[in-house]
């Protein structure tokens, strides 16, 4: 019975101290529910090799060891179910992670989606602070898991709805899930400060670039110029709703950055139509695109409306980018306080 006090204790210890998935959960049910029935008696004799064990367990021991492979069985079962469920569901699909104190809803009003939204809908709905790193990865590699990708091969889910607000490293962890490899159609809401409504960005706007921020050069120059001044590692600086200033760049990237700014002024409510946002996406797929060529890692410096970081995100390219660090800026204290390495789709 020591044996079998020990196990116990140990499947507790262990699940207690780790996040593990359904799945995983069953297969270490089964395998200590075996080990039960592996304490048994054995002979083993060959011409040049002789084994003998005899440990022979108890009848309690056989009826734990079974419980426990039958409950192992029963969770891979259902985890195995709930998958086919999803990716076989005809649905329309909210995702929903907003920071707990940026937002102060419990729930995404259903009344803001497309009518056409508003029936079979699967919601995956969650606070987190957005602006703390582990919270922000484990947002991400769960859902990454068990509810977009289960999604990402349902041809049934009809229409796909992203709202959030928060800290760029979230909001651009966010958007990769939803990129190439999701065939659903994708919304992507903006928040409305000062009405408190969820919208989803018009389709109007104009087409608008970037310049370079704080000297006179033309910007395919200046990537060029970085692209090939034998650093491994460049910076790109997005100021989009707010100038970022040097400072606020770690020292040893400043002269290794690439500093945009709009042609246009800055402001929160800036690159709001969708049109100005893909054609200023597409000015930075170019110049990411130019400076992989050479750079094994890429750090991203963004001050932005949350649709534009989601969507950014959503035009990450696992097999063709290097390593992308993103930083997190905090307003406090007006430092980069911490960053997230993502290459191939992994965070480092």
């Amino acid at each position: 019975m020591k044996l079998l006090n020990k196990i116990v204790d140990y499947i507790f210890q262990y699940l207690i101290s780790r996040k593990l998935s359904m799945y995983k959960v069953g297969l270490t049910l089964v395998f200590f529910g075996t080990l039960f029935f592996a304490t048994g008696a054995y002979d083993f004799t060959s011409e040049n090799f002789s084994f003998k064990w005899d440990n022979t367990s108890s009848g309690i021991e056989y009826i734990v060891g079974s419980i426990l492979i039958l409950a192992g069985i029963g969770l891979i079962y259902k985890k195995n179910i709930d998958d086919y469920r999803i990716a076989s569901k005809k649905e329309n699909y909210l995702y929903y992670i907003s920071d707990s104190k940026l937002d102060s809803a419990d729930s995404f009003d259903k009344s803001f989606l497309p009518e056409e939204g508003r029936t079979n809908l699967s919601r995956t709905e969650r606070k987190i602070n957005t602006y703390k790193k582990d919270e922000v990865i484990d947002s991400y590699m769960n859902d990454m898991k068990f509810e977009i990708k289960p999604r990402a091969k349902n041809k049934n889910v009809e229409n796909t709805y992203l709202a959030s607000l928060g800290g760029f490293p979230h909001l651009y962890l966010m958007g990769s899930n939803f990129g190439s490899a999701y065939t659903s159609n994708i919304s992507i809401f903006d928040f409305d400060r000062d009405q408190f409504i969820w919208y989803i960005p018009n389709k109007g706007g104009s087409k608008i670039k970037y310049k370079v921020n704080f000297e006179e050069v033309d910007i395919d120059k200046k990537v060029s110029k970085l692209k090939y001044n034998g650093n491994s590692e460049v910076g790109i600086a997005i100021s989009n709703s707010f100038s970022i200033e040097k400072a606020s760049i770690p020292q040893e990237l400043v002269d290794n950055t690439l500093f945009l700014v709009l042609e246009d002024s800055l402001g929160i409510n800036n690159v709001e139509g969708q049109i100005s946002q893909k054609s200023l996406l597409e000015q930075l797929n170019n110049i990411i695109g130019e400076l992989s060529n050479t750079k094994s890692k890429i750090h991203l410096f963004v001050s932005a409306r949350a649709s534009f970081c989601i969507n950014l995100g959503t035009r990450y390219m696992p097999k063709t980018y290097p390593s992308i660090v993103l930083h997190n800026y905090n307003k406090d204290t007006k430092d980069r306080d911490w960053c997230i390495e993502l290459l191939n789709g992994k965070i480092l």
